[in-house]
């Protein structure tokens, strides 16, 4: 008899980002895969079309909170419909759930970084994931750091945690014409050359220290372009912001806000002279792997799952040596010929997969739902 396997979709209605990202392409890499599971996305919002075959059913159940939905309305239906097992990419799972259910955790920053939330999400993220991990059949992590972090910090046991390694979305390629980047930069101002970052505006980001960095370089004359900083406000932005005006270098630094298109996002990347991501901790990284993907060289932190990701295919360096990145910017904005780190950022974006992510956690719905 063929799995009936439930998702939790929650995440798919916000504007997406690592979670939401995450999902959406597992969600069309199992779809690709041979098989006659049939799965059904909940969600407490309408949600978008990914464009699945009819295996894919939804069931919306409408409610503003995500959380008062996935403990109350979520955990009725479940019970009403059971599931042969729950999948949940973020806190979807309602507590104490008894059936088989899988948890994907992307990262504990919310142990190790408390101060970077506020004490609503604290008491939230602090209760909630711990529990669920516990009380789950079977945990993803989307690392091997994040796997070992999960084993360290909270005592599970290692033969409940399947790594599974993420890919970027395969739209994330080099353009290779000139005249497509020149025309996007000039629709957008960008006709001075610009060095790139991608990621939510949040402390453990660590923007207003890449701001300091690139100032220092700027004043000094060694950077004559700008810094273009993506991503969406997240917690405890307001510093980022102060930090920019403390520094007053204008319409150097320019923030873009989100970028919903990952079209748009590609010739951001591509239009850039390299990119930068000086992370204090992430569980996996999106960014730099979607940077890689366009050949564009990458200089990155080398702080946690970072160096599984980039590998060999960017520069690390430490996040809080204002000094190492001052310089490494520096002479790759003066270099001019940035092929070889290009090739390097290609070569080791195509060693990953969502093919290859989605038959491991096939794997794991097969072995723990046939139980």
């Amino acid at each position: 008899m063929a799995l009936h396997i439930g998702i939790d979709g929650s995440c798919l209605t916000a504007k997406r980002a690592g979670i939401g990202f995450y999902l959406s392409r597992l969600l069309k890499a199992l779809d690709s895969l041979p098989g006659n599971e049939r799965y059904t996305v909940y969600s407490n919002k309408i949600l978008p079309d990914l464009g699945l075959s009819g295996r894919f059913s939804s069931d919306v159940i409408p409610i503003p909170s995500t959380t008062l939905w996935a403990q109350t309305l979520l955990r009725l239906r479940l019970h009403s419909r059971p599931v042969d097992l729950f999948h949940t990419a973020s806190i979807g799972m309602p507590l104490w759930y008894r059936g088989k259910g899988i948890i994907t955790v992307h990262d504990l920053a919310f142990a190790h970084f408390p101060e970077h939330k506020d004490w609503a999400t604290k008491l939230l993220w602090n209760y909630t994931v711990p529990r669920l991990i516990r009380q789950s059949t079977h945990v993803l992590a989307n690392s091997e750091f994040t796997k070992a972090d999960i084993i360290r910090t909270l005592g599970i046991e290692p033969s409940k945690i399947t790594a599974t390694l993420l890919a970027a979305d395969p739209v994330f390629a080099p353009i290779e014409g000139p005249d497509e980047i020149r025309r996007f930069r000039k629709q957008n101002n960008l006709e001075r050359d610009y060095i790139l970052c991608v990621g939510t505006l949040e402390p453990r980001k660590n923007i207003p220290f890449l701001l300091r960095a690139y100032a220092n370089c700027a004043r000094k004359g060694h950077i004559d372009g700008d810094l273009v900083l993506i991503g969406k406000k997240g917690w405890l932005y307001e510093n980022i912001f102060a930090t920019e005006r403390e520094l007053g270098l204008g319409d150097r630094i320019r923030f873009i806000g989100y970028v919903e298109s990952n079209e748009e996002l590609r010739r951001y990347y591509c239009g850039s002279r390299f990119f930068v991501f000086p992370s204090l901790f992430e569980g996996f990284g999106f960014p730099p792997l979607e940077a890689m993907s366009c050949g564009t060289p990458v200089i990155c932190s080398d702080r946690g799952s970072l160096p599984e990701v980039v590998g060999d295919g960017g520069l690390l360096l430490d996040p809080c040596d204002s000094s190492a990145w001052e310089n490494r910017m520096t002479e790759w904005w003066n270099q001019g010929d940035l092929t070889e780190w290009r090739e390097k950022a290609l070569a080791r974006a195509g060693q990953f997969s969502w093919k290859r992510t989605a038959e491991q956690t096939l794997e794991v719905y097969r072995g723990i739902g046939g139980k």
